[in-house]
């Protein structure tokens, strides 16, 4: 199953593109968050009467582009059981929106485990709980981007107060 989701960030292109390759050598070596990511399923978008949620261990690589206008690669693959699990392999893309502003958009293929039967019950009992677990996890990058730039905009902000 394709996949094309997108998140909007009010930052400028180059600041987000410094802070996701930070995030890729974070995803690389394992360092946190990013040693215990797991990607969330709602209870309810399984369509039962439970409250709560289902967490799966995955693991992470994004591997940074080799010029500033590339995408980064992307691999999302459960810790362990990968046969059971479903996987996604695209790639995380930074397009500048508007005068300050950038939109991450990630896209890809979602395969789902065991073949055509878990193609099918992906498609009727599980319809969709792939996509809003991708769409969880790009607002999560999405999130430590802003507060990793945010950061740093601090430090500087200070720096320059103090050398006032």
């Amino acid at each position: 199953m394709l996949i094309e989701i997108s998140h909007d960030l009010e930052l400028p292109l180059n600041d987000v593109h410094r802070a996701a390759i930070e995030i890729a050598k974070a995803a690389e070596n394992r360092t946190p968050p990013y040693d215990a990511v797991t990607l969330a399923v709602n209870l309810r978008n399984l369509r039962t009467p439970l409250e709560g949620e289902i967490r799966i261990p995955v693991e992470i690589q994004l591997e940074p582009p080799a010029k500033m206008s590339g995408d980064f690669h992307v691999e999302i693959r459960a810790s362990s059981n990968e046969a059971l699990f479903p996987r996604f392999e695209g790639t995380l893309s930074l397009t500048p929106e508007g005068e300050a502003g950038t939109r991450l958009w990630l896209r890809g293929e979602y395969v789902p485990p065991m073949g055509f039967l878990g193609s099918a019950v992906d498609a009727t009992a599980l319809h969709g709980v792939g996509e809003r677990s991708l769409t969880n996890f790009l607002d999560w990058i999405a999130s430590d981007i802003s507060t990793r730039v945010i950061a740093i905009e601090s430090k500087v902000r200070r720096t320059r107060d103090f050398n006032r």
